[in-house]
C-alpha cells in the first residue's frame, strides 16, 4: 500500500494518535484482567504478618502522614468517607467512568481526524510561509547589520576627518606663522644687498625683518627641514647687513676725526641708527666689538686733543698778574704798592681783589652760560684785551667737559646698550685722557695758586656740577669731580694757613700808625674772611670750615696782642669794640646773622662795650655804683654797718652832675666813636647802665637797714633821670 499525500500528510498525527488508542486498550485489558482477579480475591481472606515488616519504617515514607492527612482534607473524599461508602467500589466506578470518557473521547478525535489533518496541513503551510518569511526577515536582518557597520564606518571616518581638521585648525597659526618667519621676500633680499651705503629706513626695516626671522630660527630645531632649506639664505643676509652696518658706523666715526667736526651732529646721525647698531650687536658680535673699539679710540683722542687746546687758550685769557705767596692778609699796602712781612718785594695790583669777593660772586649765577670762546675773543679788536679772573677759565673748560661727559655717557647708554654696571667703565675709555688731562692741568695750576677765594668759587662750582650730574643719572664722573673738589681743598687750605701764618708772624710793635680805627689786617680779613665763609655755604667744606675756624683764631688773637699796644684800658676797649663791630658787621652783611662765628664775635663786641659803658660812668659815678654792689654784699651776709654821711655824699655828688656827666659822656662817644653805630651802643650801653645801678642803689635806701625818718635829702627822682635819658637816644 503506497500512503496517498492526504495520508502522508495526516500520518504524523494518526499514528500518534493510534499509537495512543493501542497503549490506552492494552491498559484497559489489563485493568480489567485485574479487576477480575481482585473480584476474585475479595473472598479470600490474606493473612499478612504486616507487623512482622513495618516499613513505615522507611526514611521514604517520612512525610506520608501529611499526605494522608491532606488527602482526608479533601471535600470529596471527605464525603465519601463520610457517606459511609465503599471506596474500592467507587474507585471502580470512577475507572469505568474514565474508560468510557476515554472511549467517547477516542471517537471525537477519530470523528476529527480529517480536521485535524487539514488543520495541520494549514498550520505546515503557515509554518513554510513562516520559515519563508523568517528567512526573508534574516535576510533583511543582515542587510540591515551591513547598513549598521557601514554607517558605523561612516561615523568613523567622519570623527576622524574632524580630528584631522581639528589638528590642522590647531596647527594652522604655527604653520602659518613658520612660514611667514621662514620665508625671505625678494623684497628683502633687495634692500639689505643694495649697494647704496647710507643706512636708509628702508633697510633698517629690513634688517627689523631679518632680526625677527634670525631671532625666530633660533628658538627652533636645528633639525627642521625647512630651516635647512633657508638657514644658509639668512646667514648671507645676516653678515650682508652687519658688513654694511659696520662700515657705515666706521666711515662717520672717520669722518669725527676732521678738523672743526661737529660731535653733537655725529652722535645725532648715529643715533638715528640704533636699531642698526642693535642689528649688529646681536648677529655679529665681532662687528660690534670692532665698532666700539674705533668709537672709543676715535673719541678719545678727539677729545683729548680738543680740551688740551681748548684750555691752552682759555689760559691766554687769564689776568697777566696772579695773587703769589706774598698776597697775604699780614701785607701792607698802605701805599700804592704793597710789600710783605716775608719779602720787601714790591708788587704792583692790577687784577681783580684778592681779599673781596665783589663782582667775582656773579660767576655762581653763569654756570650754566655759554662756554667762552677763547677764538672769538682774540679776533676781535674791542675784546683782544679782555682779560679774565681762573675762577671763569675754570667754569669754563668744567663746563664743556661736564656737558661732554654727560653727553658721552648718555649716548654711550642709548647707542651702544652698555648697562650703568659696564657704562661707567666704557665712559671711563672715552672720558679718561682727557678727565686726567684736566686734572693735571688744575693740580699743576693749584700748586702757585695763592688766591683764597678763587679756589674757593672753583670749589662752589665742582659742588654744583657734582648735583648737576646727579640730576643727569651720570654718576660715573663723580670720582672725577671728587678727585678735583679734594685738590682744591688740599689748595684752599694750604692758602688759609699761609695767610694765618702772615698773620701770626706780625709784630705789632713794629707797625706804624696804630690807632683805635678798625685795623687794615682786620678789615681785610673781615672781608675775606666774610666771603669765604658764603661761599662755603655752597661748597660745603668742612676741611675749608676748619682752615677759616684756624684763621679766625689767629686774627683774634693779633687784635688781642694789637691792642695791648695801647697803655690805655679805655683806648684798648675802643679799639676792640671798633674792630670787633666791623667784623660783625661783615659777617652780617655776608652770611646769616645766626652763623656760629657772628654769634661769637656778637658776644665778644656786648663784652667790651659793657666794660668800657662801666669805664665811662666810673669817674662820675663809680662810688655810687661801688657802693651798691657792696652794700648788697654785705646784706646779703649780715654784716652791714650804716654810714651815713656816706650817702649824703654820695647823694649831693650826683644831684650836682648827674646832667652835666650824661652831655659829657654823649660829647665823648661822639668824639670816641666816628661810627655812629658804635656810639650808639656804646651810649645806650653806658646809660643803661646808670638807670639800672641808680635804681639799684634807690631800692637799698629804701630797705630797714639803711632807710631814714623823713626820708635823705638830695636824692635826684629817677623819673628826672629817665628823661634827661630819653633826650639822647637821637643823638646818633
Amino acid at each position: 500500500h503506497v500512503p496517498t499525500m492526504a495520508e502522508n500528510t495526516r500520518e504524523p498525527g494518526t499514528r500518534a494518535v493510534s499509537e495512543e488508542m493501542e497503549a490506552q486498550g492494552e491498559e484497559r485489558q489489563v485493568s480489567e484482567e485485574g479487576e477480575e482477579e481482585v473480584e476474585d480475591d475479595d473472598e479470600v481472606e490474606l493473612d499478612l504478618e504486616l507487623e512482622a515488616d513495618d516499613i513505615t519504617s522507611d526514611p521514604a515514607f517520612d512525610g506520608l502522614d501529611e499526605i494522608a492527612q491532606d488527602m482526608l482534607d479533601n471535600p470529596l473524599i471527605k464525603d465519601a468517607l463520610d457517606s459511609g461508602m465503599d471506596l474500592r467500589a467507587y474507585s471502580r466506578q470512577v475507572a469505568r467512568d474514565l474508560e468510557l470518557l476515554q472511549r467517547d473521547s477516542i471517537q471525537d478525535y477519530l470523528q476529527e481526524a480529517n480536521s485535524m489533518a487539514q488543520l495541520y496541513g494549514q498550520i505546515r503551510t503557515c509554518d513554510d510561509i513562516l520559515s519563508t518569511m523568517e528567512s526573508m526577515l534574516g535576510t533583511f536582518q543582515g542587510d540591515l547589520g551591513n547598513i549598521s557597520s557601514e554607517i558605523q564606518h561612516l561615523q568613523d571616518q567622519s570623527a576622524a576627518i574632524n580630528v584631522k581638521l581639528r589638528n590642522r585648525q590647531a596647527i594652522q597659526p604655527e604653520l602659518t606663522s613658520l612660514v611667514r618667519s621662514l620665508a625671505i621676500s625678494p623684497q628683502l633680499i633687495d634692500t639689505i644687498c643694495s649697494p647704496d651705503p647710507s643706512l636708509t629706513p628702508q633697510f633698517e626695516a629690513a634688517t627689523q625683518a631679518l632680526q625677527e626671522k634670525l631671532e625666530f630660527v633660533a628658538q627652533q630645531d636645528p633639525h627642521t627641514k625647512a630651516l635647512e632649506d633657508v638657514q644658509g639664505d639668512m646667514d648671507k643676509l645676516r653678515l650682508r647687513a652687519a658688513m654694511k652696518i659696520q662700515e657705515f658706523i666706521v666711515s662717520a666715526i672717520h669722518g669725527v676725526r676732521k678738523p672743526m667736526s661737529n660731535i653733537e651732529n655725529f652722535q645725532e646721525l648715529l643715533l638715528r641708527h640704533t636699531m642698526s647698531f642693535l642689528f649688529l650687536t646681536n648677529q655679529h658680535r665681532e662687528a660690534a666689538n670692532l665698532v666700539k673699539t674705533e668709537y672709543v679710540d676715535t673719541l678719545s683722542k678727539v677729545h683729548f686733543s680738543y680740551f688740551k687746546t681748548y684750555i691752552g687758550r682759555l689760559l691766554k685769557l687769564q689776568y697777566a698778574a696772579v695773587p703769589d705767596k706774598d698776597d697775604v692778609l699780614a701785607a701792607d699796602d698802605s701805599t700804592g704798592k704793597r710789600s710783605s712781612i716775608f719779602s720787601s718785594k714790591t708788587v704792583l695790583k692790577s687784577r681783580a681783589t684778592t681779599f673781596t669777593l665783589g663782582p667775582r660772586g656773579f660767576i655762581l649765577e653763569q654756570l650754566a652760560n655759554p662756554i667762552i670762546l677763547p677764538h672769538v675773543i682774540l679776533e676781535d679788536k674791542t675784546q683782544r684785551d679782555q682779560k679774565l679772573p681762573y675762577e671763569a677759565l675754570f667754569r669754563s673748560y668744567m663746563k664743556a667737559l661736564i656737558d661732554t661727559s654727560i653727553r658721552e655717557y648718555l649716548f654711550s647708554l642709548e647707542f651702544f646698550h652698555v648697562k650703568d654696571s659696564t657704562g661707567a667703565e666704557f665712559f671711563k675709555h672715552i672720558m679718561g685722557k682727557s678727565l686726567q688731562l684736566v686734572a693735571k692741568h688744575i693740580e699743576t695750576h693749584m700748586a702757585t695758586s695763592y688766591d683764597g677765594i678763587s679756589v674757593m668759587l672753583c670749589m662752589c662750582m665742582v659742588t654744583s656740577f657734582k648735583l648737576h650730574t646727579q640730576d643727569e643719572h651720570a654718576e660715573c664722573i663723580h670720582p672725577f669731580l671728587d678727585q678735583v673738589f679734594a685738590l682744591l681743598q688740599q689748595t684752599f687750605t694750604r692758602i688759609i694757613n699761609h695767610n694765618a701764618a702772615s698773620v701770626q708772624a706780625v709784630q705789632p710793635e713794629k707797625l706804624a700808625k696804630v690807632d683805635t680805627n678798625p685795623h687794615f689786617i682786620v678789615r681785610r680779613y673781615a672781608e675775606y674772611f666774610g666771603a669765604l665763609l658764603k661761599l662755603n655755604q655752597t661748597a660745603k667744606s668742612t676741611q675749608a670750615a676748619e682752615a677759616l675756624s684756624n684763621l679766625k683764631l689767629e686774627v683774634e688773637n693779633f687784635i688781642l696782642r694789637l691792642a695791648a699796644e695801647f697803655p690805655q684800658r679805655d683806648h684798648q676797649l675802643v679799639f676792640l669794640v671798633n674792630n670787633y663791630d666791623l667784623m660783625l658787621s661783615v659777617y652780617t652783611e655776608q652770611t646769616s646773622a645766626a652763623n656760629a662765628e657772628s654769634q661769637t664775635i656778637q658776644e665778644l663786641l656786648t663784652a667790651r662795650i659793657n666794660e668800657y659803658a662801666m669805664l665811662l660812668l666810673a669817674p662820675a659815678f663809680g662810688g655810687l655804683i661801688g657802693f651798691a654792689k657792696r652794700t648788697e654784699a654785705e646784706l646779703e651776709k649780715g654784716g652791714f654797718r650804716l654810714d651815713e654821711s656816706k650817702i649824703h655824699q654820695l647823694n649831693q655828688s650826683f644831684e650836682q652832675q648827674w646832667k652835666s656827666t650824661i652831655d659829657s659822656l654823649a660829647g665823648n662817644v661822639l668824639r670816641t666813636f666816628p661810627n655812629f653805630h658804635n656810639g650808639t651802643l656804646v651810649l645806650q650801653e653806658a646809660l643803661t647802665q646808670l638807670v639800672l645801678y641808680y635804681e639799684r642803689y634807690l631800692a637799698l635806701l629804701k630797705k630797714p637797714e639803711l632807710r631814714r625818718s623823713g626820708g635823705w635829702p638830695n636824692l635826684v627822682d629817677r623819673h628826672q633821670l629817665m628823661v634827661e635819658v630819653r633826650k639822647h637816644k637821637g643823638t646818633f
